[in-house]
C-alpha cells in the first residue's frame, strides 16, 4: 500500500514537473542582420551575423510571454560622401568640380568609412502568441534590449586636393589618409605626408534600445524578423544603430 502511494506521488509530482517544463523553451537561433546608422553621416546597409539562445516562457492558459536570450549581433554601417569647400565658407558644397570657386583657395576631396560593430545583446520582450493549429503559431513582440560592444573594425579611407590660389598652372596638393582599428578603442590615424596623425575617439561600447519583431512557428521550427532600434548615441557624431534581423530557430 505504502509502495503504491508512493509511485502515485511521484507520478504526480513528474507530470507537475513536465508541465512545467513546457512553459519554458530553449531555442538556437542563427540569421542575417541589416544594419546601418542614423543621425549622422548618411550611411548604407550593411550585412552581418546575427545568432545566439532565445529563452520563452509562456503563462499557463494564456497567449502571453515573456522572450529573452543571448545574442552575439554585427552591426555598422557604410558611408561614403564627397565635399567642397572654400576658405571664406568651408561648408560651402558644390554639386560639381564645375561649381566651385577656383578664384579662391579650394578643397574637394572623398571620404569612405566602413564600421562593423560586434555586440553581445540581451533583449527582454514581451511576447503575444496567436495559436491558430495545433502546431502553427504567429507571434509578435516588443520590448527593451541592452548590448555591450566586445569587438569590431572600422576602415577609413579620406582623399582631398588642395589648389592654390589664382595660379595659371594650377598645382594639387594631395593628402591620402587610410587605417583600420578596433572601434571601441581610441586609435590613430596617420597621413600620407608631413608624419601628420589625426586621434579618434573610440565608440560607446555600451548600447541600449527596443525590438519590435514577429514571428511565425511550424511545430518546432520558427522563422523571425525583427527590428532594433537604437537609442544611444554610438560615437561623437550623433550615430544610432539600426538593423533588421531574419532568424530561423528550433524550439527545445
Amino acid at each position: 500500500m505504502e509502495k503504491r502511494i508512493i509511485i502515485l506521488v511521484m507520478m504526480f509530482a513528474l507530470t507537475g514537473l513536465r508541465t512545467q517544463a513546457q512553459q519554458w523553451t530553449f531555442a538556437p537561433e542563427v540569421g542575417i542582420s541589416l544594419s546601418n546608422f542614423t543621425d549622422g553621416i548618411p550611411s548604407y546597409l550593411k550585412t552581418g551575423v546575427r545568432a545566439g539562445v532565445a529563452v520563452q516562457y509562456d503563462f499557463k492558459n494564456s497567449p502571453f510571454g515573456i522572450k529573452s536570450g543571448l545574442y552575439y549581433s554585427q552591426k555598422g554601417g557604410n558611408s561614403s560622401y564627397g565635399f567642397a569647400f572654400t576658405t571664406a565658407s568651408y561648408n560651402q558644397s558644390a554639386a560639381s568640380l564645375n561649381d566651385i570657386n577656383w578664384d579662391n583657395p579650394a578643397s574637394v576631396g572623398f571620404s569612405e568609412i566602413n564600421t562593423r560593430l560586434d555586440y553581445l545583446e540581451l533583449p527582454v520582450l514581451a511576447n503575444y502568441k496567436f495559436k491558430f493549429a495545433d502546431n502553427y503559431s504567429i507571434s509578435l513582440s516588443a520590448g527593451p534590449y541592452l548590448a555591450y560592444g566586445i569587438t569590431g573594425k572600422i576602415k577609413y579611407e579620406y582623399l582631398d586636393w588642395t589648389r592654390e590660389e589664382n595660379v595659371n598652372n594650377p598645382q594639387y596638393d594631395s593628402r591620402y589618409i587610410s587605417g583600420s582599428a578596433n572601434p571601441f578603442k581610441d586609435h590613430t590615424l596617420y597621413a600620407n605626408k608631413d608624419d601628420a596623425s589625426y586621434a579618434m575617439k573610440g565608440a560607446s561600447r555600451f548600447d541600449w534600445g527596443f525590438n519590435f519583431g514577429t514571428e511565425f512557428a511550424v511545430m518546432r521550427w520558427h522563422l523571425g524578423v525583427n527590428y532594433s532600434l537604437g537609442l544611444k548615441n554610438t560615437s561623437y557624431s550623433s550615430q544610432k544603430n539600426r538593423s533588421f534581423n531574419v532568424m530561423l530557430g528550433y524550439s527545445f
